[in-house]
């Protein structure tokens, strides 16, 4: 997606592993936030290991992984977490199919974003389960997050639309406001990158008042925000 580093990256917080699977999440994004890819690797581990632990969580790891090896421009790194994140999530598809699918959509777009010439194939692959999620769960917040962020990242030649990508990330945070049923319970990850996505894109479409509305909205969200992605929400300060 983006060689820079947004904010919701650049967030410190502990790291901790947990009995649940929303413990296990929980965890997975506090590593994720303090950028600490070693403690990533370690929840891989003992997710790989753990009994009952579900492939979706496996998935989870791996994606987050992978978006840290894709702004530390590792593509060696990029490749492993991808090809753990595409598989995991193609397993739990068997049990959350529209939220795995949105996920590996996500996955296979960090990895067109490395160039190559594999790019065009996983690209087209983004395209394809995220298409697909969208019509299985239309209303997912986290579908329509990622289905927003493809959409703006994507050069307009080849359909990226960012005017789109607002519509949408916007519908995902009124979807995650008033918790949408279709999410899968206790896999709260996304809204508060849902808010981020929002208050960027509504300042760069020069909507300073929606800007700050959605950017506080996301630090209420993510407590330890902290600006360190400048010059990023001009408007919204």
């Amino acid at each position: 997606m983006s060689g820079r580093w947004p904010l919701w990256v650049l967030l410190a917080s502990s790291c901790g592993v947990a009995g649940s699977a929303s413990d296990e999440l929980a965890a997975i994004d506090r590593a994720y936030f303090a950028r600490d890819v070693a403690a990533l690797a370690r929840l891989q581990e003992q997710l790989r290991s753990a009994p009952g632990t579900g492939e979706y969580a496996r998935a989870f790891v791996a994606f987050r992984g992978l978006q840290l090896a894709v702004w530390q421009h590792d593509k060696s790194a990029a490749t492993r977490w991808g090809s753990s994140c595409v598989e995991a999530a193609g397993r739990a598809g068997k049990t959350l199919p529209a939220e795995a699918l949105a996920l590996e959509s996500a996955c296979y777009g960090y990895l067109a974003s490395q160039g190559g010439l594999s790019a065009i194939r996983n690209g087209s692959r983004s395209g394809k389960r995220i298409e697909a999620a969208a019509g299985l769960a239309p209303t997912n917040p986290r579908v329509l997050l990622v289905d927003a962020l493809a959409l703006y990242f994507r050069p307009a030649f080849v359909g990226g639309d960012k005017v789109k990508a607002r519509a949408l990330v916007k519908s995902a945070t009124e979807e995650f406001a008033r918790g949408n049923p279709a999410v899968a319970g206790g896999r709260g990850w996304g809204e508060g990158e849902a808010w981020y996505w929002l208050a960027r894109m509504s300042a760069e479409q020069g909507d300073d008042e929606a800007a700050r509305a959605a950017l506080a909205e996301s630090r209420r969200r993510l407590p330890n925000w902290r600006r360190l992605d400048e010059p990023l929400i001009q408007g919204a300060r």
